[in-house]
């Protein structure tokens, strides 16, 4: 089984200690400890140049961009997985190279769909669960506007891909969110304009171990 897991966050400066790359590899450790031929595969978006689409209809020719190593480096390596794993941070709400990401493979779709009446979606057979999280303190208020604002577009987005959506819970059916334990993990230090946010992740790897108990089970099902 072929897993990749997005961490979409843009802060570079934090580099492989940002909380999204952090819960991907918490992922991995999960999904390894219950799937044990499993391959997980992270692909941090901050280290790929992605560039905006054109919609010049050029990658409907083979399903690649002709300008966009990156976009073709993660499409093809999504093309191939089995399950998708996104996590994604709150950012004005959703990061913009996961937008531009999430464009080129609708347009990549679509010039395919016009081309040939009886294509299918790479991605119809695909499993696909989502993260949402924040720096806001954890409530019912904000875990909730992080499912709506973050999980929801994301899970819509996979889903119109083909992804069938593994959720979290009747509360969360979209994925899981989370935010930070309380004020005290919010921390300015040194000469940054940005604090620094301390995560439980006991609680956060608790949570992971139950998206990814519903991905076995679903998987049971269908096997």
């Amino acid at each position: 089984m072929k897993i990749v897991c997005i961490s979409a966050s843009n802060t570079a400066y934090m580099g492989e200690n940002s909380a999204s790359t952090q819960v991907c590899r918490l992922i991995k450790k999960v999904v390894l400890n219950n799937i044990p031929e499993a391959s997980v595969k992270i692909i941090p978006l901050m280290n790929q140049k992605i560039s905006f689409c054109l919609l010049c209809g050029d990658c409907s020719e083979d399903g690649r961009c002709p300008y966009d190593d990156s976009f073709n480096y993660i499409y093809s390596n999504l093309k191939k997985a089995d399950v998708l794993f996104f996590v994604v941070p709150h950012y004005s709400p959703l990061p913009s190279k996961l937008l531009a990401l999430f464009e080129k493979i609708h347009e990549v779709l679509y010039g395919n769909l016009i081309k040939i009446p009886q294509f299918e979606s790479p991605f119809e057979n695909t499993y696909a669960l989502v993260i949402g999280h924040g720096d806001l303190v954890e409530s019912s208020e904000t875990l909730n506007y992080y499912h709506e604002a973050v999980i929801r577009p994301v899970a819509n987005t996979l889903a119109s891909f083909g992804c069938e959506i593994i959720g979290y819970s009747d509360e969360y059916p979209k994925g899981m969110p989370f935010g930070l334990r309380d004020e005290t993990c919010i921390q300015f230090s040194g000469d940054s304009v940005f604090p620094e946010f301390t995560h439980h992740w006991n609680v956060i790897e608790n949570r992971i171990k139950i998206l990814v108990k519903n991905l076995v089970s679903v998987i049971k099902i269908h096997a």
